[in-house]
């Protein structure tokens, strides 16, 4: 794998993964979980998480650490509320 995720949640990339970029995000939220894919255009999926508790806080944390160009949410509850400027 190319990350660390301690127990908190954070994610800690390593450094091969800044060599890429145009990555796309895919959150789908659930009743129980949140599930979370980063992919490259070509559909690879690099990574996923899956999230007990997902916030703002974890979108901004994201869209910190990686070059993302596109997203999308799927959700069965209430959307997070998110307005991310790049």
């Amino acid at each position: 794998m190319n990350f660390i995720q301690p127990q908190d949640g954070c994610l800690v990339p390593s450094i091969s993964l800044f060599l890429l970029c145009c990555m796309n995000l895919c959150i789908d939220q659930g009743n129980s979980r949140t599930k979370v894919a980063l992919m490259t255009d070509e559909g690879k999926i690099i990574q996923h998480f899956i999230y007990k508790t997902f916030s703002s806080a974890d979108v901004e944390r994201l869209f910190a650490l990686y070059d993302i160009t596109n997203s999308i949410i799927s959700s069965v509850i209430k959307v997070l509320s998110v307005h991310l400027e790049k």
